[in-house]
């Protein structure tokens, strides 16, 4: 039953990630012109590269650490870090290799940074959802969380839809063969 999840997700992922590369210009064009402020005030502190690794990595480390020490290692530290580093690598890999530009000039002198596809908030973002999910009860705060910064990086014009598509599905993959490898 596992199988078919995971391959009804992966087509899900392919299907929405050939329908976002339609709608990149598009979507760019819409957030562009329906920008306001306190939603992007909102969005802008929530998206913040260091506030996302605060919410979705150190405080569900410390909310599982406080709760429930003796399996804390097994249970989230290890897959939770794991999935930090492993998002992180795969998505500067992909950057330097594919070297889209971003939909506008957004970042100088940043080196791969500079580059749009993946969308490394959404990758770092969703690949801790999966460990989440397996060991906290309340996991759907963070993936609501997980969402806004996805969002925001297509509402920012920071990123085209299906580097956010790509990220999302990205992450969320990681995060699951981290939580399977630490097990291990």
């Amino acid at each position: 039953m596992k199988k078919i999840k995971y391959v009804g997700i992966t087509m899900a992922g392919i299907l929405l990630l050939f329908l976002s590369f339609k709608l990149d210009s598009y979507a760019y064009l819409l957030f562009r012109d329906a920008r306001v402020l306190p939603l992007s005030i909102i969005l802008g502190l929530l998206s913040n590269f260091g506030i996302v690794i605060i919410v979705l990595y150190l405080l569900p480390l410390f909310i599982f650490y406080k709760g429930n020490k003796k399996k804390s290692k097994q249970g989230i530290i290890k897959p939770l870090l794991a999935s930090l580093a492993l998002s992180i690598i795969i998505s500067l890999l992909l950057k330097s290799m594919l070297l889209r530009e971003r939909p506008f000039d957004v970042f100088r002198d940043f080196g791969i940074i500079n580059n749009s596809f993946p969308s490394m908030h959404a990758l770092v973002a969703f690949a801790s959802l999966p460990i989440l999910a397996r060991n906290l009860r309340n996991a759907r705060y963070f993936t609501i969380y997980a969402l806004l910064v996805a969002f925001s990086r297509v509402y920012f014009g920071y990123h085209y839809m299906s580097d956010v598509v790509f990220g999302i599905f990205a992450g969320y993959f990681t995060g699951m063969f981290s939580a399977r490898f630490s097990k291990k």
